[in-house]
Formats: C-alpha cells, sequence, structure tokens
C-alpha cells in the first residue's frame, strides 16, 4: 500500500531499523534511510504505451 507520499508514479517507505540507521548527505546532515518505489500501474502504462510503436 503506498505512503502518504505517493504522487501517482513513486513513493517512498522508510527503510532504516531504527532512528539512528542513517546516511550521512555529503554537507554533514543526517538522513534516514528510505526506499523509493515506482508504482506498478505507472510502469505498466509506460509500458503499454511503447509497446505500440
Amino acid at each position: 500500500m503506498p505512503a502518504s507520499t505517493f504522487n501517482g508514479v513513486c513513493y517512498n517507505r522508510l527503510y532504516a531499523q531504527n532512528s539512528s540507521d542513517t546516511y550521512q548527505l555529503p554537507y554533514g546532515r543526517e538522513y534516514i534511510k528510505k526506499w523509493f518505489w515506482l508504482d506498478g500501474d505507472y510502469i505498466f502504462s509506460v509500458v503499454k504505451y511503447h509497446k505500440r510503436y
């Protein structure tokens, strides 16, 4: 089920095991690990569109 950040194309889910499971960004800030997912219906529509050509 998509997260509240779903925009019709992609959404993200937390990947971190806990709040200290982070990446350090180049400018020093910590960022909680996340996965970004493409929506299956979106991928299907792109493939279907390109199969026509």
